[in-house]
């Protein structure tokens, strides 16, 4: 049963660490998008109050450069793995636990699910960023965890 111990550690990193790249991904879509309008807002304003066409030009010139990259950086798309990533872990921490209440399958197909779910999340999400693992264990540094602790028999 030690091994549950380790398998939810892991799912547990993962599901934070996952958790965290959407909520940067969201946050760097919603920063380009309201940029974005800001600067077609203010080109909106000073064409319709200067007569400077090259101004609004380059103002909407700048606002579709910032919308390029924003399409460019797929965020939108990122945002929906790492949503995927992050929904399949938790329900993979659910199954562990309930596993560990006294699941009614067997050890070694229990583990063959659980790899197997793993090999399907880590094939369709980005790689887990360097810093969001970094961070993770400067917070948990001091958290064992047990399945244990989490099942209420």
């Amino acid at each position: 049963m030690r091994q549950l111990d380790g398998l939810y550690a892991s799912y547990h990193k993962d599901w934070w660490c996952r958790l965290q790249m959407y909520y940067h991904f969201k946050l760097c879509h919603a920063i380009f998008s309201a940029l974005m309008l800001l600067v077609l807002a203010f080109s909106i304003v000073v064409g319709t109050n200067w007569e400077e066409s090259y101004a609004v030009m380059g103002l909407t010139a700048v606002a579709t450069f910032i919308k390029g990259w924003s399409e460019f950086k797929k965020y939108l798309i990122k945002i929906n793995v790492c949503r995927f990533s992050y929904t399949t872990s938790g329900t993979t921490l659910i199954e562990v636990k309930n596993f560990a209440r006294g699941g009614l399958e067997d050890m070694s197909h229990f583990l063959v699910k659980m790899k197997t779910r793993d090999e399907i999340v880590r094939d369709f999400t980005p790689p887990t960023c360097d810093g969001f693992i970094t961070l993770y264990s400067t917070i948990f540094v001091d958290k064992a965890f047990s399945v244990y602790e989490y099942c209420v028999i």
